[in-house]
């Protein structure tokens, strides 16, 4: 357990100070976006959350805020979207009124939810592939450790390690896990690669 805690804190120290800042606000960023599109459409925020997190899995960020941007306003999904059919069904569910606490399932999913929906007050890690990339220190998991990640007891240890590393680093564990999402994905880039850090679209009032 304490290798995972010396890999993320080795992964925070790696982190330079882009992603140390970006990594700070972006779940404020994020509920921030979740805000203006529920006051442009009359959705409540927590269900935009819930669009948001339901939309979530398999998808980057920026595919992520466009699909639900695109459903939100306008009841589809933009051409070529990413996102799995039966999280499509979730979403809509949430938006015709289930809690999306009652639709919403998995570790990774609640707890990305609940980041946006709090990150003032959340006490929840979202653990995704990247995250158990920093805790592993290995760029490449095996079936077996990336298949831990989204099993609950799997997902547990690693939201436990974030927590142990943000306490003595005294961060907030989601911020923690955003500044080292953002330093192990900026790793697998090709130099080439553009540096998106969040796709916004402009929400107009």
């Amino acid at each position: 357990m304490r290798t995972l805690d010396k890999n993320l804190a080795d992964w925070y120290h790696k982190a330079n100070p882009k992603q140390r800042k970006d990594g700070h606000t972006w779940y404020q960023d994020a509920h921030r976006f979740a805000r203006g599109l529920s006051r442009i459409t009359g959705l409540e925020f927590p269900r935009v959350v819930g669009v948001i997190a339901a939309l979530s899995p398999r998808c980057a960020w920026s595919e992520n805020v466009h699909a639900a941007l695109t459903l939100v306003r306008t009841g589809k999904l933009p051409k070529g979207t990413p996102v799995l059919p039966l999280n499509v069904i979730k979403a809509r569910e949430i938006m015709a009124g289930k809690p999306p606490l009652s639709v919403l399932k998995g570790s990774k999913v609640l707890a990305f939810y609940d980041n946006i929906l709090s990150p003032k007050t959340s006490q929840r890690v979202t653990v995704d592939v990247h995250a158990a990339r920093a805790a592993y220190n290995k760029a490449t998991l095996t079936k077996s450790e990336e298949s831990r990640v989204f099993r609950v007891q799997g997902n547990i240890e690693l939201q436990q390690a974030y927590k142990r590393t943000a306490k003595r680093l005294n961060l907030r564990p989601h911020k923690l896990q955003a500044i080292i999402w953002l330093a192990v994905r900026d790793s697998l880039r090709k130099p080439k690669d553009p540096q998106l850090h969040l796709f916004y679209p402009e929400v107009e009032e």
